[in-house]
């Protein structure tokens, strides 16, 4: 099937909840973007909300940071365990998220670590089981684990290890610390762990499903944490032979998509969607850009979360989020929230873009909505940009980084 950039793109949008943005609201509005895209990638930095409240913030209006806990952890409709990365999961969707930890490097360590330390590691489930949720600073043992990334301690250690095997779940964040449980305190019967690594056609229906399209050679980003193309691929190959697949060809791009065929209808409709002249900031690790190379192909917008670049490598800066306005991106923010201040530290558009009077008022009332969902009361900015004053607003194609 041949299709064009235009429809595909109003296709995606609509896929993950943004044609038009922020359409949903309050508990009900979190619970559906979760049964809709299935899993958020989880990242615990915080410049302006998590990556996960960042996802919701840009579907969910009137939504505040860590709004989501109810869900999580009080609820417990969802689960956080590795999906592509790290990721925030509906609940019954933790059967098909066991590919995470396929480096066989990684699973050895795991292993030997347990095997080692076996006796205590079972001295530690009694005491929870006995006395309830723990976090790492409530194991006193100062030994480090060397064989494992950031050489931690061994109750860190430990706690992630029991994770990672399922013999302990995330029961809450707070203050940055992850504190751990039994999963059948939390979940019962409705947890389901299991080490069967074997990829399964629903694995790659339902990470399709969770972006909208994604490349057929199953190498590319959006791919991440379900297995190697070599595997991928033949099981794409079938469900299209099957019809429960369809390959796309979309206009000017030599790479083969596929998407699910169950879509194909809101596909051929999409043109007919009206598009809003509405502005959102997308979290880095936005669902719509788990694969960077299908937004460039799609949207010819080329973005790179540069937070782990190293600063004299990074082309903008630490934490730029994409400005989505309409069906188009039309450049990247660097906001950070300090105290009850939201500082906008860069802004960068897209070449030959033209701000006008339409971008311009869009812009600005979804500004108010990002202080508002900061509960912040001012916005400090920290570089150029035109004020917001009924004159003629001419071009702006670039804007000055203001260092404080």
């Amino acid at each position: 099937m041949v299709i064009t950039k235009e429809i595909i793109r109003r296709y995606l949008l609509w896929k993950q909840l943004l044609l038009p943005p922020q359409s949903l609201s309050g508990y009900k509005g979190i619970a559906e973007v979760f049964n809709s895209i299935r899993s958020i990638q989880f990242d615990p930095q915080n410049p302006c909300g998590t990556n996960v409240d960042l996802v919701l913030q840009a579907r969910v209006k009137d939504y505040h940071p860590l709004d989501y806990y109810a869900w999580l952890y009080r609820q417990r409709k969802g689960i956080e365990c590795f999906d592509k990365e790290l990721c925030v999961v509906l609940l019954e969707d933790l059967s098909f998220c066991r590919k995470a930890i396929d480096n066989f490097s990684r699973q050895n360590r795991l292993k030997n670590f347990a095997i080692e330390n076996t006796e205590q590691l079972n001295q530690l489930l009694a005491k929870i089981n006995t006395s309830g949720e723990i976090c790492s600073t409530q194991i006193n043992d100062n030994r480090k684990v060397e064989s494992f990334w950031g050489n931690p301690k061994w109750g860190k250690a430990v706690l992630d290890v029991l994770w990672k095997t399922g013999k302990l779940v995330i029961s809450k964040r707070l203050n940055g610390r992850k504190y751990f449980d039994l999963p059948q305190k939390l979940y019962g019967t409705k947890y389901q762990w299991t080490n069967d690594n074997k990829l399964e056609p629903e694995h790659i229906i339902r990470r399709i499903k969770k972006v909208g399209i994604l490349p057929k050679n199953g190498t590319e980003q959006g791919w991440l944490g379900i297995g190697k193309g070599q595997q991928i691929l033949p099981i794409v190959d079938q469900l299209v032979r099957e019809g429960i697949l369809t390959e796309l060809q979309i206009e000017h791009i030599k790479k083969k998509y596929v998407m699910v065929s169950s879509d194909i209808k809101q596909l051929k409709t999409a043109k007919s969607i009206k598009v809003n002249s509405n502005t959102v900031f997308l979290a880095p690790l936005d669902n719509l850009l788990w694969d960077r190379d299908m937004i460039r192909d799609v949207f010819d917008f080329e973005y790179k979360w540069e937070v782990y670049t190293p600063k004299n490598k990074r082309k903008y800066e630490h934490y730029t989020l994409p400005i989505l306005y309409g069906d188009k991106f039309i450049g990247r923010i660097e906001p950070k929230q300090i105290g009850k201040t939201l500082e906008i530290r860069g802004l960068w558009l897209e070449p030959n873009f033209q701000w006008n009077e339409s971008v311009n008022k869009s812009f600005y009332s979804y500004m108010e909505t990002f202080k508002d969902y900061l509960r912040a009361r001012t916005v400090k900015w920290l570089c150029d940009f035109p004020k917001n004053e009924h004159k003629k607003i001419t071009l702006i194609t670039a804007f000055r980084r203001v260092k404080t």
